[in-house]
């Protein structure tokens, strides 16, 4: 009872390391509920998943700050709004 969706990259077009964190741990947990579909999910995260998670989401925001033409782009996750200025 397998399932494939097609993958939707529209919106993970930069490919940050917290993109392929989750990624992976997804296929992980993913193999293991094929294994065992009663699977407990905490148990098979890696350690400190979330705060790993936290410290490569903050990289990639990081990175995304950058000279674009002379005007300074910055993506303001928190509002969800991406602002442009000279």
């Amino acid at each position: 009872m397998e399932k494939k969706r097609p993958r939707d990259d529209s919106s993970a077009a930069p490919r940050s390391k917290a993109f392929k964190f989750n990624a992976h741990t997804l296929r992980k947990l993913q193999a293991a509920v094929d294994e065992n579909p009663v699977v407990d999910f905490v148990t098979k995260l890696p350690i400190d998943y979330s705060v790993r998670l936290k410290q490569m989401w903050k990289f990639s925001q990081i990175r995304l700050t950058k000279t674009i033409r002379g005007s300074k782009l910055t993506a303001d996750i928190s509002e969800g709004a991406t602002k442009e200025g000279t």
